[in-house]
């Protein structure tokens, strides 16, 4: 397996970027399901690769009907149940089954068909996202137990089912469960790509079937049992009663029982969440009874109110890596227990990321309880990073998209800074999933000023140059990015700047323009000795003493003491169809105060003065970004302070900032915007912008044309609790 360390650049050290250990093929078996081999020490287990000679392909559909023959689209099943029943035992050929888009209510799937040679391919539809909900049909709270229960025969340890693409959400006990029996083991299955939303007894009620009583996590005791013990047993319901018990409590979004050599990667879930009498048993990962040697790697974990990632009875030699887990945990971020007599023993903890506790937990959360079952890495040497204080601020202070791993997807970034903790961090979409479930940064000491997306060199995918502050040494430097076995780090790819002291560079904004040749060029807003200047650099070269050509090639295209930039951006957006250089500035002279947006050629002297599309006293430019709205002509997106009221507009078809209004609001102020293809879908593009209100933030995406907030929420902090 290739592994990379963290890079720590800088003099009071820039920050580290998690870099991580893949699994070989993962990128494959996430877009088609298809192609996965497993890293060391997985070697053991059989091949993933379905056996084309020998395939039998399955679909099913919201629309389908068990009846059907389930072997074409026109032909669907309408329920994994059903497309077990169709696979031959004994098994002598390979399945892939596709689920098609769609919701499906209720589904509760015990599956027990599986052999140690051959494979199991249950796979979302290219394209498609299919969403299991435990709510059936018109209700709003949960009565199913779980989505998904690998049921091994006893005998027969080697199930080899791989699971990936697919939405599940509102389940009581879990989402997704490798084993049902402890020490009845299953082995060598692969959770790849889900997600996983809304798991515990806070999104279900349990209703007793034999009286209708509903029976809640605290109203158990007393209350009848059920006297239809056969769907419960099949997991009909979420309440599992026998005589003198009652299990109406969450446990887990992925549970493993006596189950190992598990593939579990890049998996999100979200809002796991128990009442209070039942709160530390809801875990993102739990792995128990001996479940060992498994790879638990690149999840994403949010408002998990118990532990996220949980061991427990000898589950031993376990790899955590590269997991990124966020506002989880009320006392610890990883425990061990031994309910059974033995805790596990060298469970292996690197290159993760947990950054803050569940709600209001505002400190003394701890990494690690029973740390003698881990091999914790220190953050210092590549490894874990902790920050367990909750913040009272979150700012946004900078935003990009683009396609920086070449797979057609836009990437979306969103630098964060927390000024009561000094701590920032950079997250990203993975480009398929649209939730920022990736780490590309974080830092005690630099925070992002600004960000801009270029094919720089002009080989390969796109690059992210970033620029960084730290206030204390007043030291900025600018670097590019790079990706490594799929990870994106926002410092790794060449140091361009690096300058401190009162004499040295601040950087407000960054802009990547083709003005010329065969590839773009970086464009720098900088305060230089108090005075305001834009550079042209290539955005490629590594600074040598006081060269940085990578940011200041010797071309100056802008410089005054009088006005600072807040924003800048490029794009054809006027009649000329020419790459114009867009530029907000701020008058800071003597007099009246002055806002103003300028169509510049670029070039040096007065390439970012030139035509005015806005000139306003009082509405002060907060961010800029340009695209392809409407799927045709580019225009310019405009987001202003206007005294006290947060605006953004869309250029009109004669270049005029003051077009279209998208939004307009006196209580959210705006932070940052950017425009790309964030939906994957037709030809336009879409904005996302940041916005920010009394210590809350918020990231929304939108259509471009008519609103800035309709296509829908990426983030929110801080979150709302579901409970009353």
């Amino acid at each position: 397996m290739a592994v990379s360390l963290l890079v720590c650049l800088g003099a009071a050290s820039l920050g580290c970027s998690a870099a991580d250990e893949r699994v070989q093929g993962e990128e494959d078996v996430q877009s088609s399901g298809d192609a996965l081999s497993i890293p060391a020490p997985y070697l053991d287990c059989p091949s993933a690769v379905l056996d084309a000679a020998n395939l039998v392909t399955l679909y099913v559909s919201p629309a389908g009907n068990d009846s059907n023959s389930g072997t074409s689209t026109a032909s669907p099943l309408a329920s994994l149940a059903g497309a077990q029943s169709k696979i031959v035992i004994p098994m002598t050929k390979d399945y892939r089954i596709y689920v098609r888009g769609g919701t499906y209510h209720g589904h509760a799937t015990r599956w027990w068909k599986t052999n140690a040679n051959r494979r199991i391919h249950i796979l979302a539809f290219p394209g498609e996202t299919p969403i299991f909900d435990g709510n059936l049909s018109g209700e709003t709270k949960s009565r199913r137990a779980r989505f998904f229960d690998l049921d091994p025969v006893t005998g027969s340890p080697v199930t080899n089912i791989t699971l990936s693409g697919l939405s599940v959400r509102n389940y009581v006990h879990h989402g997704i469960r490798l084993g049902t029996t402890k020490g009845v083991p299953n082995t060598c299955n692969r959770i790849l790509g889900n997600q996983v939303d809304n798991i515990g007894d806070a999104w279900g009620e349990c209703h007793d079937v034999g009286s209708g009583n509903v029976i809640n996590a605290t109203g158990c005791v007393g209350l009848p049992n059920p006297t239809n013990n056969a769907d419960i047993a099949a997991g009909d319901l979420s309440c599992e009663c026998a005589p003198g018990t009652c299990l109406c409590k969450g446990y887990g979004a992925l549970d493993l029982v006596s189950s190992s050599k598990n593939v579990l990667s890049r998996n999100v879930s979200r809002d796991l969440i128990n009442h209070a009498d039942t709160r530390g048993l809801i875990h993102g990962v739990y792995a128990a009874h001996a479940s060992t040697d498994n790879l638990i790697q690149e999840n994403y974990i949010r408002n998990c109110r118990g532990t996220p990632i949980k061991f427990r009875d000898a589950s031993s030699n376990n790899h955590v890596i590269a997991n990124y887990v966020e506002s989880s945990g009320e006392g610890y971020f990883l425990t061990d227990s031994d309910q059974s007599g033995s805790y596990s023993t060298n469970v292996e903890v690197r290159d993760n990321v947990f950054t803050f506790g569940y709600m209001s937990q505002a400190s003394g959360l701890g990494l690690a309880q029973h740390a003698s079952s881990f091999s914790i890495a220190p953050s210092q040497s590549g490894g874990t990073l902790f920050q367990p204080n909750q913040p009272t601020q979150e700012d946004v202070t900078a935003i990009a998209v683009g396609d920086i791993d070449g797979d057609g997807n836009n990437e979306t970034f969103v630098a964060l800074h927390y000024p009561g903790l000094d701590f920032t961090k950079v997250v990203y979409t993975d480009g398929v999933n649209k939730t920022l479930s990736r780490v590309a940064y974080t830092s005690t000491f630099f925070k992002v000023t600004a960000m801009a997306v270029g094919n720089f060199d002009g080989t390969g995918p796109a690059e992210v140059v970033t620029a960084f502050y730290n206030s204390d040494s007043e030291e900025t430097q600018v670097h590019r990015g790079i990706l490594t076995d799929g990870s994106y780090a926002l410092v790794g790819g060449g140091k361009l700047l690096d300058t401190s002291g009162s004499s040295g560079w601040k950087v407000t904004a960054l802009a990547a323009g083709q003005f010329s040749g065969s590839v773009p060029k970086l464009y720098t807003a900088a305060s230089v000795a108090g005075t305001t200047q834009i550079h042209r650099g290539n955005g490629v070269t590594i600074q040598s003493g006081s060269s940085s050509p990578g940011v200041a090639d010797g071309t100056i295209v802008y410089s005054s003491s009088s006005w600072t930039v807040p924003a800048m951006t490029t794009g054809k957006i006027d009649s000329s169809g020419t790459l114009k250089l867009i530029t907000a500035f701020h008058w800071i002279g003597s007099g009246s105060p002055k806002n103003r947006i300028y169509l510049g050629d670029g070039s040096a002297g007065s390439g970012a003065t030139g035509t005015v599309i806005f000139d306003d006293p009082s509405w002060q430019v907060r961010a800029l970004a340009t695209g392809k709205l409407d799927g045709s002509a580019t225009r310019l997106i405009s987001a202003f302070d206007a005294g006290g009221t947060g605006k953004v507009y869309l250029s009109d078809a004669s270049a005029q900032a003051l077009g279209t209004s998208l939004y307009s609001n006196s209580t959210w102020s705006i932070n940052a915007v950017a425009v790309g293809n964030l939906d994957g879908a037709g030809t336009g593009d879409e904005v996302i912008t940041a916005f920010d209100h009394s210590s809350a933030t918020q990231v929304h995406a939108g259509d471009g044309t008519t609103s800035a907030t309709n296509v829908g929420e990426y983030y929110r902090w801080p979150l709302a609790d579901p409970l009353p």
